[in-house]
């Protein structure tokens, strides 16, 4: 394929993107192109106004999907019913950062003073231990979401197909929670695109517990700007399961493929 043929399909993948989203599977021409779009906007040496637009993008991206691939079962979720808001969240420092920025606007102390309350109660907990003590996540107001439109990726693909089913897991009766298919792919996809960008601007892309990060963020003067350089001031966050050889593998097929260089040796894709 000639310049010229690559600018083409290029330009037909942002049109079919724009439209419609990525695909609900592991589609590699459009996960290059929406993974090149995203270190684009990130840049080689990014800054917190590169930062935060990316995350932007990485959220927006997915709402697109998902517009695209609407559940085909009744969705129980609505407003007022924060169940799933007493998870283990996990969400990338880039996401907390876009947070904090959101609180730090508010100046509210008392929302600041929730977040290390929350953080103080959860920290060394796991996922279950967490859901047992019934620990609500800081950021709710009157059980709705008070950062809605910042919320993190975790949340915005979370969606159940039963209040019982939800109530359930609440009450320690059941484990399981019915959800769209789609919904979990997708979010699969953009998350791996996000990473593989954040990789490749030499960021970090591990996942970590929203209420000890943000927490972090709200205390550290000038953490953007830290992290950013490397310095890392969420160094003692609570990570979630940290990124496997297999999936650091994927990650780099992604940013080789973005960049239109040749393959690492993989499972997946040739």
């Amino acid at each position: 394929m000639n310049r010229e043929e690559r600018r083409s399909a290029e330009v037909n993948s942002v049109r079919a993107y724009r439209e419609r989203g990525l695909p609900a599977s592991f589609d590699f021409p459009e996960m290059f192109a929406h993974t090149r779009m995203l270190m684009r906007l990130l840049g080689r040496t990014p800054d917190k106004v590169r930062l935060l637009r990316a995350t932007q993008a990485y959220h927006a991206g997915f709402e697109r999907s998902l517009r695209a691939h609407p559940s085909q079962k009744p969705v129980a979720c609505q407003a007022g019913c924060s169940l799933c808001c007493h998870n283990w969240i996990s969400v990338t420092i880039p996401e907390v950062l876009l947070i904090a920025g959101e609180l730090q606007v508010r100046t509210d102390d008392a929302l600041a003073r929730k977040v290390a309350e929350a953080s103080n109660a959860g920290r060394g907990l796991d996922r279950d231990q967490r859901l047992e003590r019934r620990l609500a996540c800081p950021l709710l107001a009157d059980h709705l979401c008070s950062i809605y439109a910042v919320r993190p990726l975790a949340c915005r693909s979370f969606f159940s197909l039963s209040l019982a089913a939800c109530q359930a897991v609440f009450d320690g009766t059941d484990e399981d929670v019915p959800t769209p298919r789609d919904a979990m792919v997708l979010r699969g996809v953009h998350d791996r695109c996000f990473w593989a960008g954040l990789r490749a601007s030499g960021l970090g892309h591990e996942a970590v517990e929203l209420n000890h990060a943000l927490d972090i963020a709200l205390s550290h003067e000038g953490a953007v700007a830290a992290w950013l350089e490397g310095l890392d001031p969420f160094a003692s966050t609570t990570g979630d399961v940290p990124h496997d050889a297999e999936e650091l593998l994927f990650l780099d097929v992604l940013i080789a493929g973005a960049r239109e260089r040749k393959l690492p040796e993989n499972p997946w894709v040739t």
